[in-house]
C-alpha cells in the first residue's frame, strides 16, 4: 500500500479527550484495553509511546465556584489521572493529564484561585501514579488564556508535576480575538517555558485545529521561537491518521509525538 508519513515516526502520542460518560466500569475497561492495544502495536514497531488524557469540560469545571459541581470535576480529573497512570504501567514512556478552566472574566481572580485549589488537590494522586499535570492555554471565556494569567497559575502552583502545554492553534485565536495585542504575541507565551506543544493551524477567531498550512500561523516565526528555547521540547503534531478504536468512545484524536531539535 501507499507509505504514510507515520510509517517513519520513531515515537507516537495519543490523547484521550474524556467525557463524564466514559468513567463507568465498562468504559474504563474499554479504555484500558485500547491503551494496551495501542502501546503494544507501536512498541512492536520499536516506537516510544506517550499518552495524554484531557479532563472533561462539557458540564463541570475545576474552577466552578459551586462546591458540588467542582467536586464532580475534581473526581473526574482523578479518573483521568488513574487512566494516565494505567498507561504508564502498561508501558507508555510519558504520560500527562491536560486541563483548562472556564469562568466569569469579570471575576477572573476568584476563578483562578479556585482552579489552583483544585490542582493542589490533584497533585498527591498525580505523584502516586507518576503522572504530570499540564495546563493548556485557551481563548474566549477560558481563564488563564493570557501570558500574565498563565504565569499566575504556574507560579501559584509551583510544583514539579505541574506545567504548561502551549496550544498554538488556541494562541492564534486568542491573539486574533485581542486584535493583535502585544500582550498576546507568541514570545510572551514562550517565556513561560512550555514543555509540550499542541501544533495545529488556526484561522480568524473560530477556526481552530486546522492542519498545518491551512490557516494563518507563521510557521517560520514559530520555528524561530522554538530555536530560542535552547533545548528540546515535545512537539505534538496533528496527524492525518486517526485511531478509530479509541475515537469510537473516547473522542480521541491521534497525534504524532515528536521531539523537535532546537539549536
Amino acid at each position: 500500500g501507499e507509505k504514510k508519513l507515520s510509517d517513519s515516526w520513531s515515537s507516537m502520542y495519543i490523547e484521550l479527550h474524556e467525557s463524564e460518560s466514559f468513567f463507568s466500569p465498562d468504559k474504563m475497561k474499554e479504555q484500558y484495553e485500547a491503551i494496551d492495544e495501542y502501546i503494544e502495536y507501536h512498541r512492536e514497531k520499536g516506537r516510544d509511546v506517550s499518552v495524554g488524557v484531557h479532563v472533561p469540560f462539557e458540564h463541570f469545571d475545576l474552577a466552578d465556584p459551586d462546591p458540588v459541581s467542582r467536586r464532580i470535576a475534581i473526581e473526574d480529573a482523578k479518573k483521568c489521572i488513574e487512566i494516565a497512570g494505567y498507561a504508564r504501567s502498561s508501558g507508555a514512556s510519558s504520560v500527562y493529564v491536560v486541563m483548562h478552566a472556564y469562568g466569569d472574566m469579570a471575576e477572573k481572580g476568584r476563578y483562578l484561585e479556585i482552579m489552583k485549589e483544585s490542582v493542589r488537590e490533584l497533585l498527591p494522586l498525580a505523584e502516586k501514579y507518576d503522572v504530570n499535570l499540564r495546563y493548556e492555554n485557551c481563548y474566549g471565556n477560558y481563564i488563564a488564556s493570557s501570558p500574565d494569567d498563565l504565569r499566575a497559575v504556574i507560579d501559584g502552583i509551583s510544583h514539579p508535576r505541574f506545567g504548561f502545554i502551549l496550544d498554538l492553534s488556541h494562541w492564534m485565536l486568542a491573539y486574533n480575538i485581542k486584535g493583535g495585542s502585544e500582550d498576546f504575541v507568541l514570545d510572551r507565551f514562550l517565556e513561560l517555558s512550555p514543555d509540550y506543544f499542541h501544533v495545529s493551524d488556526a484561522d480568524g477567531v473560530i477556526g481552530e485545529g486546522l492542519l498545518i498550512g491551512e490557516g494563518e500561523i507563521d510557521w517560520d516565526m514559530v520555528k524561530e521561537g522554538l530555536d530560542r528555547l535552547k533545548h528540546d521540547r515535545d512537539i505534538i503534531l496533528t496527524s492525518e491518521a486517526k485511531s478509530q478504536h479509541l475515537l469510537d468512545y473516547a473522542g480521541t484524536v491521534s497525534y504524532t509525538h515528536l521531539t523537535l531539535p532546537t539549536n
